[in-house]
């Protein structure tokens, strides 16, 4: 047997991959619409009195529409995936920004009551909670609630109650959510909010 000596070194694995393409993107999609099925699942299991296969309203897309036992509709988004990486499920601050747009359009025509479901809640402190925080402070009771199908006990169990207990407009339950862990202060003094930074 006799080695030869190559004239250049080899191209390193996956060297190759176009990082570039739209290869991600749709992975993403893709994993969006399989989450979408475990969401649709785990609304199920929670109790609704039925579930309609809607995907619009007006011209914002939603995943559908729950009829709870005491007859009140809401509308229910998914936003998540099954890795359980740094920017899963509402992690990325993106992500919440277009979920929370969608929410903030639907509230402004008079759209039914939204719940949000996503595979990952966003870590207390970051910017992504205090986005969710200060949605629900301006939305209000609108933003029924934002459950996660991982890690999530106390977002199952007020879910059970939204569907088959309280109506969604009274308080359901002290949702992580719903309090921000940097609350802004105003300033009599300007135009605008002063932030701490962090």
């Amino acid at each position: 047997m006799t080695l030869r000596l190559l004239a250049s070194v080899p191209e390193k694995p996956f060297e190759h991959v176009d990082t570039n393409s739209s290869w991600f993107q749709t992975h993403s999609r893709v994993c969006g619409e399989e989450f979408k099925s475990v969401a649709l699942a785990y609304l199920r299991t929670a109790g609704p009195a039925a579930v309609d296969d809607i995907s619009r309203v007006d011209i914002y897309p939603v995943d559908g529409a729950l009829a709870t036992r005491h007859g009140e509709r809401i509308l229910w988004m998914a936003n998540g995936c099954f890795d359980d990486g740094r920017h899963a499920g509402l992690r990325r601050t993106s992500t919440v920004e277009k979920l929370l747009s969608r929410c903030y359009a639907l509230h402004a025509i008079d759209a039914p009551p939204m719940l949000v479901v996503t595979s990952h809640l966003p870590n207390e402190q970051s910017q992504s909670a205090r986005l969710l925080a200060r949605a629900s402070d301006a939305l209000g009771t609108w933003l029924v609630d934002v459950v996660a199908t991982t890690g999530d006990l106390a977002g199952f169990q007020r879910l059970q109650n939204i569907l088959t207990g309280t109506p969604a407009g009274n308080p359901v339950g002290d949702a992580p959510r719903r309090h921000d862990p940097k609350p802004s202060t105003r300033d009599l003094f300007s135009f605008g909010y002063h932030e701490e930074v962090y």
